[in-house]
């Protein structure tokens, strides 16, 4: 896990440089969303429930680059002001050339996740390659995890997928879920460790919201005789607004399942 105090990273010198610059306007066009969420990850094998994976608990900061280095440097401070620096980096969940600056931490139980990310208000501090600051802020409070972990229904048929046609994916719905949550996908190749499909990361254009119940992979994305990781998320967003002009903000509690799909090998003499 790459993470690091500030102060025993870029330190000092960054820290004095938010203080001189904290007045200085923002650049907007440097980012387009940042994203707070705590999240428990889980394992379907079966078809039977998904069960909690080695320490389920997670936490996330996320900075979306609006280009791949369209910020210089960036941090999160966490309620009572400990500050992490974000490393620019590519998010494995998500379909390659997204980049971002994260952080992640994985916990055994939830009280060692809030020993060190508490519940309140945290600040991101970012420098766009401008050198120009900005400062945004989102709050996570009252542990509002998905009351299930998704459970996908086709378990057993997604163990024989045939790649040229295409596949609905299907899981039970969301309990608590509405309009305005999120549901997430992404199916990465397990040998290539790659992504290959993804519905739309947080941001609801042209992704899928907490009705959802299924999702279509089209023929031709998958390979045969192939395994893929497959991620199914549920996100309670409880804050969503425009941090600054054209940047997006997003706080929510989450539960993902993961879990194999394989594809038929190719037909004889093909």
């Amino acid at each position: 896990m790459n993470r690091y105090r500030v102060r025993n990273g870029f330190g000092v010198g960054l820290t004095m440089a938010f203080l001189w610059l904290a007045c200085a306007p923002g650049m907007a066009a440097d980012i387009s969303l940042v994203a707070l969420y705590k999240r428990q990850v889980f394992v379907q094998t079966n078809a039977g429930p998904a069960f909690p994976r080695c320490s389920p608990f997670m936490f996330d900061a996320i900075v979306e680059l609006a280009g791949s280095n369209s910020v210089a440097a960036a941090a999160v401070a966490a309620p009572g002001g400990a500050q992490t620096a974000l490393t620019v980096s590519e998010e494995r969940e998500f379909l390659p050339r997204r980049w971002f600056s994260w952080t992640c931490g994985s916990f055994p139980t939830q009280e060692a996740l809030e020993t060190t990310w508490p519940n309140g208000k945290y600040s991101f501090f970012i420098f766009g390659t401008s050198n120009r600051f900005t400062a945004p802020a989102l709050s996570l409070a009252g542990d509002t995890y998905p009351t299930n972990a998704p459970h996908i229904q086709n378990f057993v048929e997604a163990q024989a997928v045939d790649p040229a046609t295409d596949f609905s994916l299907r899981w039970d719905a969301f309990p608590e879920g509405t309009t305005n949550d999120v549901v997430f996908v992404s199916v990465r190749s397990v040998a290539e460790q790659a992504a290959v499909f993804s519905t739309a990361f947080l941001k609801r254009e042209g992704g899928l919201d907490g009705t959802a119940t299924a999702v279509t992979i089209p023929a031709g994305i998958l390979a045969a005789g192939q395994d893929y990781d497959v991620y199914v998320r549920f996100d309670k967003v409880l804050e969503r607004n425009e941090v600054m002009p054209g940047v997006a903000g997003l706080a929510s509690y989450a539960s993902g399942t993961h879990f194999i799909l394989k594809t038929n090998p190719a037909p004889a003499g093909s």
